[in-house]
């Protein structure tokens, strides 16, 4: 399930997605994206979470978190904040349909488990999932 383009009393714009990949298996396999800009999301757009060259946007707020498949959690991290650790920032993401019903789209990046002592690459996701009012 998801939302884009939630306008907020600052006039940004926010969006989540929550998608499980399995749903016979509790707590395993779960992806959550929040995502905020100062311009709605449109499709055939990149976002990123870092800074980088156009036509790639970064967001005020692109990270995603979740479980793998053996239920371990995982996150990214903002620019900002992956600094301050000297880890990765590198999450991209893009809309290819957004529908009063429907997201679909792909994703990509750096993401650590909860003490960052683990490193691993999310390359070629998709989400598709279903929205929310």
């Amino acid at each position: 399930i998801g939302y884009v383009n939630e306008k907020t009393s600052g006039g940004s714009y926010g969006g989540m997605i929550a998608a499980v990949g399995n749903t016979s298996q509790e707590q395993k396999d779960v992806i959550v994206f929040l995502m905020g800009t100062k311009t709605p999301f449109v499709t055939n757009q990149v976002y990123t979470n870092h800074k980088t060259a156009a036509p790639a946007l970064m967001c005020d707020l692109l990270d995603f978190t979740g479980r793998d498949n053996k239920g371990e959690r995982f996150l990214s991290l903002h620019e900002n904040l992956a600094a301050l650790k000297n880890l990765t920032a590198d999450v991209r993401a893009g809309f290819t349909m957004i529908s009063d019903d429907q997201l679909k789209g792909t994703f990509s990046g750096t993401v650590y488990n909860e003490d960052y002592s683990v490193k691993r690459k999310i390359t070629e996701g998709e989400f598709f999932v279903k929205t929310i009012n």
